[in-house]
Order: structure tokens, then C-alpha cells, then sequence
């Protein structure tokens, strides 16, 4: 079993121990506190370049879309451009025909819609307003019934003529209509190349600053796993004192048994120096009076 010194010095050793290790702590953590501001730099670098590219990157987004809708402005209206290349095909056939057909009943009309319109409203007007000879109005008769098939004959190709007007006309409207497509599409055209290169240039802007935020980034992983280590080395330190201080308890109680014995024998050897004063009439002092009182040496009567 150990005396009270041996107790005392095994305490000392484990304080002298504690304090080793303690330093130890301290160390590593002027080191950490070291790794711990570097890895606040990388990232705060990082984050600052992530930012630069999420911007530039959003920017390179936005001109890709208005590319990509200018895409299909261009898809409509070449859809369109076919569609009325096809009708100003079809009416450019049909016009050969129409002109045919108009000039087929002029030439079997023989004279314009007008004249035969007078001659047959001439041979009306005499057939129903003047008295004539049976053979003349036969023959008047005859030649207004014939005028009145030209007269029709004229109408139709009046009609083929205001047929062939409109074929005109709306191939005239459709090439003014081409005209404006082809300069829409060759605008949309340059817009969405300019979109295209504006978004080309912004992400190879991205490129180096993306690189250099995955450098940052790297550093700081890097930086967090050299901490690793010095974490686990306070955590072991730590470790290792609290179980140092489990031996010093039981060390620490025998000590405290040991001071109290003391305190004690002290007191005891106090009170027999106060009962000695006593016996011997000597004079004492309040903490010898009270030492007594306290022992039942002395006793106060009610």
C-alpha cells in the first residue's frame, strides 16, 4: 500500500502528465487553427469563383434559349415559305390554262362583252317595240339568240379574265410575302448567330474560372483531410488524460483519507495540549476553549 508521499508524487507525475499532453493539445491546435484558416481561404475562393460561373453560366443560358426560339421563328416561317412556294407553283400551272380558257371564249365570243351586250339589247328592243315583217323578225330573232350565246360566251371569259386578275394578284401578294420572309428569316438568322456566339464566348469564359474553382475546392478537401488526423491526435490526447485522471480519483480519495486522518490526530494532539493547560492551570486560548467545548470537555450549566 502506498504512504501518503508515494501518493502525492504518483499525483504530481500524472498532473506533470496532463500537462505534457495538454501542451500537446495546444500544439495541434495552433496547427489546426492554422488548416482551418487556409481551408476558409480556399473555400471562400471557391464559392467566389462558383459564383463568377453560376452568373456567366445563367447569361450563356438565357442566349441559348433566345438562339433556340429564334430556331423556331425560322422553322415557321420556312414552313410557311413552302407552303406558298407550293401555291405560287400551282398558280403559276393554272394560270397557262386559265389564259387559255379566257382567250378560247373571246375568240368564239368574237367581240367584247359590251358591244354584244348593245346588239342583243338592240334586237330586243326592236323586236318587242317595232312591227316588222315575219321573215325580218325570224332573222332578228335568230341573230339576237345568236348574239345572246356569244353574249354568254363573254361572260365566261370576262369571268376567267377576273379569275386570272386574282391568280395575279395573289401571286403578287405571295412574292411580297416571300420577300418579307426572307428578310425576316435572314434577321432572325444574324440574331440567333449572335445569341450563339455570345453564349460560345461565355462558356469558354467559364472554362478557366470553373478550373480554378475546382482547384479551390481541391485545396480545401485537402486541407479538411490534413485536419483529420490532428482531430483524432486531440481526440487520443484527450482520451488519454481523462483516463489518466481516472487513476488519479481513487489516488486522490487515499489522499484526502490520509489529510483527514491528519486533521484528526491534530485535533486530538490539540486537545490534549488544551487539557494539559488546563490541568495545569495555564492560561488558554479561545480556540483551546473552544476545542474542549466542542469535545465535551467542558460543559456549560444551565
Amino acid at each position: 500500500m502506498m504512504n501518503e508521499e508515494e501518493i502525492k508524487e504518483k499525483l504530481d507525475y500524472f498532473l506533470q502528465e496532463i500537462e505534457k499532453k495538454n501542451e500537446e493539445i495546444k500544439s495541434f491546435y495552433e496547427r489546426l487553427e492554422h488548416h482551418k484558416k487556409e481551408a476558409r481561404r480556399f473555400k471562400t475562393e471557391r464559392d467566389k469563383a462558383n459564383r463568377i460561373v453560376k452568373k456567366l453560366s445563367s447569361e450563356a443560358k438565357e442566349s441559348i434559349s433566345k438562339r433556340n426560339k429564334l430556331h423556331e421563328e425560322i422553322t415557321k416561317l420556312k414552313e410557311e415559305r413552302s407552303l406558298l412556294l407550293s401555291e405560287i407553283k400551282s398558280i403559276s400551272t393554272s394560270l397557262d390554262a386559265i389564259k387559255k380558257q379566257r382567250d378560247n371564249f373571246n375568240s368564239n365570243a368574237g367581240a367584247s362583252f359590251e358591244r354584244l351586250y348593245l346588239k342583243c339589247q338592240e334586237d330586243f328592243d326592236t323586236l318587242i317595240n317595232k312591227d316588222t315583217y315575219l321573215n325580218k323578225e325570224i332573222k332578228l330573232f335568230e341573230r339576237f339568240l345568236k348574239n345572246k350565246k356569244r353574249l354568254d360566251v363573254s361572260s365566261k371569259a370576262n369571268a376567267k379574265h377576273k379569275e386570272l386578275v386574282a391568280a395575279y394578284n395573289r401571286k403578287s401578294e405571295i412574292k411580297e410575302r416571300l420577300n418579307k420572309i426572307h428578310d425576316e428569316i435572314k434577321n432572325f438568322s444574324e440574331m440567333s448567330q449572335k445569341n450563339h456566339e455570345k453564349a460560345m464566348d461565355l462558356y469558354k469564359q467559364v472554362e478557366p474560372i470553373k478550373t480554378k474553382a475546382d482547384g479551390y475546392h481541391k485545396k480545401f478537401i485537402e486541407k479538411i483531410e490534413e485536419m483529420k488526423p490532428l482531430q483524432d491526435d486531440v481526440s487520443r490526447l484527450r482520451d488519454e488524460i481523462q483516463k489518466i485522471r481516472e487513476k488519479m480519483s481513487p489516488l486522490n480519495e487515499k489522499l484526502n483519507e490520509f489529510i483527514v486522518k491528519e486533521k484528526e490526530q491534530k485535533k486530538k494532539n490539540e486537545l490534549i495540549k488544551a487539557k494539559e493547560k488546563i490541568e495545569h492551570k495555564k492560561r488558554i486560548k479561545f480556540e483551546d476553549f473552544r476545542l474542549l467545548f466542542d469535545s465535551g470537555e467542558i460543559k456549560i450549566k444551565k
